[in-house]
């Protein structure tokens, strides 16, 4: 960590949430990537903090799925079989199906509008550079958030958000793949222009298959990386 990074994560009040946020963004980037041990005394050296709101942190981002805590290794970054991933875009596609059909009969002129700017700034990020791929899967998330608000249930924005943390690393990885970022911006024009709409039906049912087809990529993908054994690798 830089001396700046340092200076900046000490201005916060609330120094867990500052700790969380920048593991949790590590994580994400792929700079901690899956199975790395996350020593507590370690982090807050580097951190310049006492070892307490790295702990609390650490039991957030645990709560979150994205770490767990290991008998006698302490924390270290969570890690996924396929199987697991499988089972979190099922639920995915449950949730975003609903919630998707919920907003399109809720949208107003704003939500429009706000959704339609992040569309085209991810136009912006299609070249697949490690600092693209970060800021379109940040403008990405940004999207469907601001979509998905619309749909006015606070708890089912909560629980997709839980979710597509879980898998998010592995979606970045992915979307270093030529072409991926192109496939994704292409339904995203579509969910965007039912959503314009008012279509519920439809954006429910693109949502659906937007969370079907990530899936695909990404298992895909997950195979082309797996070793001999059969277990991933890509992170």
């Amino acid at each position: 960590m830089s001396p700046r990074e340092n200076i900046r994560l000490q201005q916060f009040q609330n120094l867990p949430e500052a700790v969380h946020d920048h593991l949790h963004r590590r994580i994400f980037d792929g700079d901690l990537a899956a199975g790395e041990p996350l020593r507590q005394e370690e982090i807050a050296t580097r951190l310049g903090i006492s070892r307490v709101p790295v702990r609390e942190a650490l039991k957030r981002l645990e709560s979150e799925g994205l770490v767990v805590l290991r008998p006698r290794c302490g924390y270290v970054v969570a890690s996924l079989d396929p199987v697991e991933i499988e089972e979190i875009f099922e639920v995915r596609k449950l949730l975003e199906t609903h919630a998707g059909r919920l907003a399109a009969q809720r949208r107003t002129e704003e939500d429009i509008r706000d959704a339609e700017r992040l569309l085209h700034a991810m136009d912006r990020l299609l070249k697949p550079t490690a600092e693209n791929v970060r800021k379109f899967a940040q403008t990405n998330r940004d999207f469907h958030r601001r979509m998905f608000v619309c749909c006015g249930r606070t708890q089912l924005c909560r629980m997709m958000d839980l979710l597509r943390d879980q898998v998010e690393r592995y979606v970045r990885i992915d979307a270093t793949t030529p072409g991926r970022l192109q496939e994704a911006q292409g339904e995203h024009y579509a969910i965007f222009a039912a959503f314009k709409e008012g279509n519920a039906k439809t954006v429910g049912r693109l949502c659906g298959e937007h969370c079907d087809h990530t899936l695909s990529r990404l298992t895909e993908n997950l195979r082309r990386h797996a070793s001999p054994g059969g277990r991933e690798r890509a992170a």
